[in-house]
């Protein structure tokens, strides 16, 4: 996963992209780099029956925060 760190180190943040199929079920594997996302969603299109399909790149990021006491 893609994940960067801000120079204080209390804060971390991620980015994770993941193709997703609306007319079957296809759901790819998170992914930590947004090419890899859209070549799965090149290799799902090039199957048979799937050259229509609607495919959407799913992009997700978090933030994790550190507090001291």
């Amino acid at each position: 996963m893609a994940k960067s760190m801000i120079s204080n180190k209390m804060a971390s943040f991620s980015i994770r992209y993941r193709a997703i199929c609306e007319d079957d079920s296809f759901k790819g594997p998170w992914r930590s780099h947004l090419e890899e996302a859209y070549q799965d969603a090149r290799v799902h299109r090039q199957k048979a029956g799937n050259e229509t399909h609607i495919i959407r790149i799913l992009t997700e990021q978090t933030m994790s925060l550190t507090f001291e006491e």
